[in-house]
Order: structure tokens, then C-alpha cells, then sequence
């Protein structure tokens, strides 16, 4: 009998310190708990604001 899991369960995300860097710049820059979290909100998946997303990319 097998059992079916979500991957947002079992994800595991392998990233280079550079971009480690770079997620926790972005976790700061919008006060974020944790780059979990980050991630969350880059996919979309987080509890905020769209405003949020397009005010952090016009500031890039």
C-alpha cells in the first residue's frame, strides 16, 4: 500500500550560496520570518499582497 504525499510536504529546494544571498535579501527587504516563507511568496503560495510582489519588483 503506498501513500500519496503533496510535495510541499517533502520539497526540498538544493540552492548555491549566491542565491541563498539573494533569498535572504529578499526575506528581509519585505520582513519576512523565514526563506521558506520567501519562497512561498515568490511562487505565490504566501499570504500577501499582489501589491507587495509588484512594489518589490519595480524597486529591482
Amino acid at each position: 500500500m503506498s501513500k500519496t504525499v503533496s510535495a510541499r510536504e517533502k520539497a526540498t529546494l538544493i540552492v548555491d550560496f549566491d542565491t541563498w544571498k539573494h533569498l535572504n535579501r529578499i526575506k528581509n527587504e519585505l520582513n519576512l520570518n523565514s526563506i521558506d516563507e520567501t519562497i512561498r511568496f515568490l511562487i505565490g503560495e504566501h499570504d500577501s499582497t499582489y501589491e507587495s510582489w509588484r512594489n518589490y519588483k519595480l524597486g529591482d
